[in-house]
């Protein structure tokens, strides 16, 4: 399956609401097991996303058998999903690839019985998180209150999100950082 969520989420700083869209795709396998994946996408795109899983990524698997090994599809969407006019992943596609290949990887950690971190390799006790930040509808006064929070809340690693020329202005950026 695969639903279209929306949530409501306060903005830090302004302590506004805005609605975030969440796809939401779950694969159930005839044992039983049920894998879930998810992409954040707005408005249309979320609906494209959802679309896109829903009438060419489901159908695939279909023909492929049901549940096929993660990595399986991103290997197929390079050379052009069969039955449909995709060539090279990018925007949508990869939104949606990216949420089916989730699901596949969390139903095959059920099937191992393995927490899906040590089959992508990953085996550490504890590892140092980040916060991500800086929503381009912040002023950079508000950037900066934004970044005191978090560390007052003990982060010690920050990613700015990036601005509308997406990095284009390098000295717009620095002076963000």
């Amino acid at each position: 399956t695969c639903d279209y969520l929306t949530l409501g989420l306060t903005i830090p700083v302004r302590e506004t609401e805005r609605e975030y869209g969440i796809v939401l795709v779950t694969i159930e396998t005839d044992a039983g097991q049920r894998g879930v994946g998810l992409a954040r996408h707005f408005d249309e795109q979320g609906l494209a996303v959802r679309q896109v899983v829903l009438n060419d990524l489901a159908p695939f698997l279909d023909r492929l058998g049901g549940v096929v090994p993660p990595g399986q599809l991103w290997h197929e969407a390079m050379f052009g999903l069969p039955g449909t006019f995709y060539r090279h992943p990018t925007g949508i596609l990869n939104t949606a690839i990216s949420a089916v290949d989730q699901a596949l990887w969390d139903v095959r950690g059920q099937v191992l019985g393995e927490p899906v971190y040590k089959l992508l390799g990953g085996a550490q006790d504890e590892i140092e998180v980040y916060v991500t930040f800086g929503f381009n509808i912040y002023t950079p006064e508000e950037e900066a209150e934004a970044a005191k929070r978090a560390q007052a809340q003990g982060f010690r690693a920050f990613k700015l999100q990036g601005v509308d020329d997406r990095g284009g202005n390098v000295s717009l950026a620095a002076a963000r950082v």
